[in-house]
């Protein structure tokens, strides 16, 4: 039976139809197999070899490369431009056939193909992770960053969303990114140092000057203690009037005058304190700053600073940049000088930055997306309007490469997202047997217990029928005959 089969495959159209293709087919061997010495005519010609041959067929490898590369980065480049304009990912469905059709002499308009799904993974796996990955590694070659953070209620995800910037040195100016968010329910104060110790781990902390959340927290030192002490599930409430007392009384020290403060002695007295009138407050050299802050005031008063003539025809934002850059940054002498100032200015003055950004997140906010193309998202429009637009961002290899291995990346998270629903599965099946199990153990019991009174039952019952002769303790009386019910019946009427 098998000889026969192979006869009559090797007699079919279909085998016969190959086997000519793969004799007028050069092997691949022949382009790597050494080929023998032309021998010149004469007339000056020479034969053509194999590899010359199919190396006049087919494209080079670096054209090859080229053209994909081209058409990788014309899809980058619409993705960019989907996120940049906020359009959904179903809007980009069909757009190989218009873009086919709006450019019918195009290469790469016949072969773009970027519909809703390869959108979405190019954004989520490979556009975004790069992006990130720049952040991070801008924020590791500071010499010092402010990490800033807010939340708000996302409620496409009815979800709180604790937003996270950072403020970097970016060439010869201070700037703003976002470095990602983190999704909470009902969050103490510790789930928020959790999510915050997961973040810091990605940028590190060696360098980390502020962590703000509403502006700057000069006076932490005085704040934390209290926040630490009044976490806790204890009955402190007791207690809180006179901490809260001491805290806002050592701030206000800070900057109202002695004689007024002397004076508030009670919470209500504290109360009175008009701390926003001008004529309460220190002189602005007596303010306590802190014992840090004014080490480094009078070091940098110590130092002279020579003016450079017609600075007095400059304007104000002219003379920070002549001072900055040129002064302090052509100067050897001002070196550790101007790297005080760039940390006093990286420093955080207020939470413009994060709040802009929950309007980026409510232009973003659709039904049905998912928590993780939500971030992939904010990475990829605050990196757009951090370089000033789509056609301004810089396609690199590493970018293409990013990209180029996003649908692997988006097949690995479909693949484990598989495997958890199945998970979730045979859990669900487990309990449901479980639950099962425990019932029929429940309805066993119950049974025993029946028995047993039952049993107990028969037993007392046998005792009285020993003990007192009478087998109609145990005994069944048989109901009387029909007949003699019915004569029962009648006489007793």
């Amino acid at each position: 039976m098998g000889g026969a089969a192979l006869v009559s495959h090797a007699k079919g159209k279909k085998h016969l139809d190959n086997q000519k293709a793969a004799q007028q087919t050069a092997s691949i061997g022949t382009c790597f197999t050494p080929q023998p010495a032309v021998v010149a005519r004469p007339d000056n010609t020479a034969s053509t070899s194999t590899a010359g041959i199919i190396a006049a067929r087919q494209p080079t490898l670096n054209q090859s490369i080229a053209a994909s590369n081209d058409l990788l980065s014309a899809e980058v480049m619409w993705t960019l431009k989907t996120m940049d304009s906020h359009y959904s990912y179903s809007s980009c469905a069909n757009t190989g056939k218009l873009f086919r059709a709006m450019f019918p002499d195009s290469e790469i308009a016949a072969k773009f193909s970027c519909g809703e799904t390869k959108c979405a993974y190019l954004t989520t796996f490979g556009i975004a992770p790069y992006f990130k990955w720049l952040v991070v590694r801008e924020v590791s070659r500071q010499a010092g960053y402010v990490m800033m953070f807010n939340e708000s209620l996302n409620k496409a995800l009815q979800l709180k969303q604790m937003d996270l910037h950072v403020r970097i040195w970016d060439g010869g100016e201070m700037k703003t990114r976002y470095i990602g968010s983190e999704f909470l329910g009902h969050a103490t104060a510790q789930d928020i140092v959790e999510r915050m110790q997961n973040m810091l781990s990605e940028t590190g902390m060696k360098n980390l000057v502020q962590l703000s959340m509403d502006g700057p927290n000069s006076k932490a030192k005085q704040v934390i203690p209290f926040l630490v002490q009044y976490q806790t599930d204890k009955p402190m409430l007791p207690f809180m009037s006179e901490d809260v007392y001491k805290l806002i009384k050592g701030l206000m020290d800070c900057f109202i005058k002695e004689k007024t403060m002397k004076e508030a002695t009670s919470v209500y007295k504290i109360l009175q304190v008009p701390f926003d009138q001008a004529s309460e407050h220190k002189d602005a050299s007596k303010v306590d700053i802190g014992f840090a802050a004014e080490a480094a005031l009078r070091k940098l008063k110590s130092q002279k600073i020579s003016e450079r003539q017609g600075s007095e025809n400059l304007t104000p934002p002219q003379i920070e940049w002549t001072l900055f850059h040129e002064t302090m940054g052509s100067s050897t002498e001002f070196k550790r000088l101007r790297d005080v100032v760039k940390v006093l200015l990286v420093m955080s003055h207020g939470q413009a930055s994060v709040e802009r950004g929950f309007s980026v997140n409510k232009e973003v906010e659709v039904e049905n997306l998912k928590e993780q193309s939500l971030v992939a998202q904010r990475f990829i429009i605050d990196h757009i309007r951090a370089v000033e637009g789509v056609c301004k961002v810089q396609i690199t290899k590493e970018l293409l490469t990013s990209a180029a291995g996003a649908r692997q990346k988006y097949c690995a998270y479909l693949d484990e997202q598989k495997r958890e629903r199945s998970r979730k599965t045979l859990a669900m099946k487990r309990k449901s047997l479980m639950d099962e199990l425990g019932e029929l153990k429940k309805k066993g019991a119950r049974v025993e217990a029946d028995a047993s009174a039952l049993e107990k039952a028969a037993d007392e019952y046998a005792n009285k029928a020993e003990t007192t002769s009478k087998l109609t303790f145990i005994a069944v009386q048989q109901p009387p005959p029909f007949s003699q019910r019915k004569e029962s019946k009648s006489a007793g009427h």
